[in-house]
């Protein structure tokens, strides 16, 4: 048996697979050790939590640049249910879908707006058909843009990084896959109109944006879901 665990993305280790792994070592002696950027909710997890560097340190460092954060328009999420952690998702996608046509010009026009330059941006939608629904529309407004989803092939999804990289598509929309453990420094964009009640959500999806990359001087995120001030 192993005398040290090391655990990436330690804020997932809540599942009862993740519970049982831990409890393995555990048994064995092994010293355990976690490492995440959101560290909610651990406290039942691990005996100890060290904060090794804050984000006014790392900015000063340059590894990440400041996110300037605007809410032009949030969802309306009334009587939407939630299971203790986060709204119920499909009832999430139900209420973006009673409202779409009418939030999905809004979104476009302040993207317009605030990103007049069309930078290398990200969206996280509500769901998966709704992640592809909204790439389709912004491209067929002129902003080539790609939809991305467990089901894509490794292959097409390195093209998508490397295209919206070079410039040739302007934006990658998902639902969950690149909302953690995925980075391309030169995104400086993102647009957030995934409703939730989840800090680890909300804060690994703006990190997606905050790398450092050379000449980016700083992020700007795009809240359609009031997330920034709940």
């Amino acid at each position: 048996d192993s005398t040290l665990a090391i655990y990436d993305e330690a804020h997932s280790q809540k599942s009862e697979t993740a519970k049982k792994i831990m409890q393995h070592h555990e048994k064995s002696g092994a010293f355990q050790v976690g490492f995440t950027a959101t560290p909610v909710g651990l406290g039942k997890v691990y005996d100890e939590l060290m904060n090794l560097i804050t984000n006014s340190e790392l900015r000063s460092r340059g590894v990440i640049v400041p996110c300037e954060v605007f809410s032009p328009s949030e969802i309306d999420m009334t009587g939407v249910a939630d299971d203790g952690d986060d709204y119920v998702q499909v009832q999430v996608r139900d209420r973006f879908n009673t409202v779409k046509h009418s939030v999905i010009g809004d979104i476009l026009k302040h993207y317009q707006i605030l990103n007049p330059l069309q930078s290398p941006t990200v969206l996280f939608a509500p769901g998966v058909p709704e992640s592809r629904w909204i790439a389709e529309y912004f491209t067929n407004a002129g902003i080539p843009s790609v939809h991305l989803e467990a089901k894509t092939p490794d292959d097409v999804r390195d093209q998508a990084f490397r295209d919206l990289e070079s410039g040739v598509i302007k934006m990658v929309a998902s639902y969950g896959i690149i909302t953690e453990g995925w980075d391309l420094p030169v995104v400086s964009h993102a647009i957030f109109c995934r409703p939730t009640k989840s800090v680890v959500v909300y804060l690994q999806a703006v990190g997606r944006v905050l790398r450092a990359a050379p000449g980016k001087t700083h992020a700007t995120l795009q809240d359609h879901a009031g997330a920034w001030w709940q």
